[in-house]
Parts: C-alpha cells; sequence; structure tokens
C-alpha cells in the first residue's frame, strides 16, 4: 500500500537514501544479532528455519527482515514528508 502510495513522488533521490538506510541496518544489526544467536542468547526453532537456511548464526529472513524495514521506514517517510514541509519561514508545520 505505501508503494502504491508513493509511485508518483518517488525520485532516484529516495532510491539512494533506501539503499543507504538498508546497508546501514544490515552493517549495524547483523554482527550484534549474530553474536546473541551464537552465544545462544536467543534460538531457532529448526522445525521453522533448519539449518540450510542460516548464514553465519541468522536464517535468510532475519536478514530479509533488516532490508524490510529499511524499506517500509523509507516509503514512510516519503508519504510523512507531504505533510511535514516547512513553511516558507523554514519552520516546521
Amino acid at each position: 500500500m505505501l508503494a502504491l502510495t508513493v509511485r508518483r513522488r518517488w525520485r532516484g533521490r529516495h532510491l539512494g537514501a533506501c539503499a543507504a538506510v538498508c546497508g546501514l541496518a544490515f552493517v549495524y544489526t547483523s554482527p550484534w544479532d549474530n553474536h546473541a544467536a551464537k552465544i545462544k542468547l536467543w534460538t531457532y526453532d529448526p522445525v521453522f528455519a533448519p539449518p540450510s537456511h542460516f548464514v553465519l548464526y541468522l536464517p535468510w529472513e532475519e536478514y530479509a527482515f533488516y532490508f524490510a524495514q529499511g524499506i517500509l521506514l523509507c516509503l514512510l517517510l516519503v508519504v510523512l514528508a507531504r505533510y511535514l514541509k516547512p513553511d516558507s519561514k523554514g519552520h516546521e508545520l
């Protein structure tokens, strides 16, 4: 729904910013999550995450979640930017 809402407002700069957000989320989050899984702070049920789905200590779906969060955040910000534009004096409304 968000993608359909922003389809006319999405620009190349948004794509670059979205890629940066997704990259930062991946670089920042994956070491912590891998370490937590390695020391068994949390585990994954083998019924839902078989060993063949793992990359290092996390299932690949966990990495996909990082990117999904970043993309959804970027889409939401593009939608909200319409309502958060500063007024003529530079103050936010």
